[in-house]
C-alpha cells in the first residue's frame, strides 16, 4: 500500500503547479479545468489551497468570466465549503458579476447546500427576478433541514400566490416529503388538487412523492390509486407502495 503521506504531497503538488500555470489560457478552457479540479478535489480531500488559487486568478478581469465563478461556486457547494464559497461572492461583487442569474443560481445553491439558510434567503430575497429553477434551489435548501420546515412551507406558498413563476414538477417532490414529514395532510392534499389541475400528478416524480405522503399517513387506498395511476413505475414506486 502507497504511503498516503508520500503521495499526497506529490498529488498535492502537481495539482497546485497545474493550476499555476493555466494564467495565459483562454476562458473557455478555464471552464472546463474547473471541471476536472472538481473531480481532483473530491479524491485527494485537499481543496482550500487548489481553490483559494483559483479566487486569486479570477479576480483578474482578463481570466474571469460568469462562466468561470458559476462552475467554481459548484465545487464549494459540492464540497460544502462554506468559507471559500463567501470569498467567491466577495469576488463575484468586486467583478460586477452579482447581477448575473447564472451566478446568482450558483450562489445560492452553494449557499443551500452549505446549510447557510440565513445567507441563502438574504441573497434569495434581494434577487428581483426569479424563475422556478431559483424558488426550488432555496426550497430544497430549506426542505433538508427539519429546523426550517415551516419557512419552507411559507416560501412555498409565497410561491403559489404570486403569478410567476408556478410551482414544476421539480417544486412538488421538493415539498411534498416535508409536507408529509410534518404531518401536514390537509396541505399535501391541497398541492395535490393543484398538482391535478396543471397535470403534473401523471410525472412519476410528482407520483411518488405523493404515493410515499399517503402511505406513511396511512391512506393506503388513496396510495394504491397513485401507484395504479403512475404509468411510469420505477423502484421507487414499488418501495414507496411496499414500505406503506
Amino acid at each position: 500500500m502507497y504511503n498516503r503521506y508520500i503521495i499526497y504531497p506529490l498529488i498535492w503538488s502537481s495539482t497546485y503547479n497545474f493550476v499555476a500555470e493555466l494564467t495565459e489560457l483562454s476562458q473557455a478552457l478555464w471552464g472546463s479545468t474547473v471541471g476536472v479540479l472538481k473531480l481532483i478535489l473530491g479524491i485527494i480531500h485537499m481543496k482550500n489551497e487548489v481553490l483559494s488559487g483559483i479566487i486569486q486568478k479570477i479576480q483578474n478581469p482578463t481570466v474571469a468570466d460568469y462562466q468561470v465563478l458559476a462552475n467554481v461556486l459548484k465545487s464549494c457547494a459540492a464540497i460544502s465549503d462554506r468559507i471559500l464559497g463567501k470569498a467567491l461572492h466577495s469576488s463575484v461583487i468586486k467583478l460586477g458579476h452579482h447581477s448575473c442569474q447564472f451566478v446568482t443560481k450558483a450562489l445560492l445553491n452553494m449557499y443551500a447546500k452549505c446549510k447557510d439558510l440565513d445567507e441563502c434567503q438574504k441573497l434569495f430575497s434581494q434577487i428581483k427576478y426569479s424563475d422556478t429553477v431559483t424558488w426550488n434551489i432555496v426550497l430544497s435548501g430549506f426542505a433538508g433541514s427539519r429546523f426550517h420546515e415551516t419557512e419552507m412551507i411559507r416560501l412555498f406558498n409565497s410561491m403559489q400566490r404570486a403569478h410567476y413563476p408556478k410551482p414544476s414538477s421539480v417544486t412538488i417532490a421538493i415539498v411534498i416529503p416535508v409536507l408529509a414529514r410534518a404531518g401536514a395532510l390537509v396541505a399535501g392534499k391541497s398541492v395535490h388538487c393543484y398538482a391535478i389541475k396543471h397535470g403534473l400528478d401523471c410525472k412519476t416524480l410528482v407520483g411518488n412523492a405523493f404515493l410515499s405522503m399517503y402511505a406513511k399517513s396511512g391512506n393506503i387506498s388513496d396510495a394504491a390509486a397513485i401507484f395504479h395511476g403512475i404509468s411510469d413505475k420505477d423502484v421507487v414506486s414499488w418501495n414507496a407502495m411496499i414500505a406503506g
